[in-house]
């Protein structure tokens, strides 16, 4: 799903929390974003100004293999949740007067950081995870798993 549509279901959003998949994560955006770390779980909030929507988006992300944790966190506050591959939604969170504009003023943006150098790190992390790997102990199988696994780790950096 494309920000842009994330941010209008977010503006009609009044009571439950989205969280979508993007490669390994599922990160909730803006009132979902909110919800989530006031209710299910401490996480860092980022912020970041998306230049052809003209706006500032709100999100956090938590691995996908945390998607159980969330389950029985929601269960045992008598929450519901549904879980799909691609999204997981948590409803029945008591939504009192929310300030959501206030919540935002309360979050930092995001210093950019010298492109070169996050490239390095990012080509590095590849590079290592590619060396590292025992291609000769491995099957067929397992070696395209690895492959499709390292174009999901460059989509998530933007390389792709």
């Amino acid at each position: 799903m494309k920000i842009k549509d994330i941010l209008v279901r977010e503006d009609q959003n009044s009571e439950k929390i989205f969280l979508f998949r993007e490669g390994y994560f599922f990160r909730a955006y803006n009132r979902s974003a909110m919800r989530f770390s006031q209710n299910v779980k401490s996480v860092k909030i980022l912020k970041k100004y998306i230049k052809y929507l003209e706006t500032d988006i709100f999100y956090c992300g938590v691995p996908k293999n945390c998607v159980e944790e969330i389950k029985r966190i929601s269960e045992k506050n008598g929450w519901g949740s549904d879980v799909s591959e691609d999204l997981v939604v948590i409803f029945g969170v008591p939504v009192l007067e929310e300030d959501f504009e206030g919540w935002k003023a309360q979050i930092p943006a995001i210093e950019p950081i010298a492109k070169n150098n996050v490239s390095r790190k990012k080509e590095a992390f590849i590079l290592k995870k590619l060396k590292d790997f025992p291609i000769d102990e491995k099957t067929p199988h397992e070696a395209i798993r690895f492959v499709y696994e390292l174009q999901e780790l460059m989509t998530i950096f933007g390389e792709r």
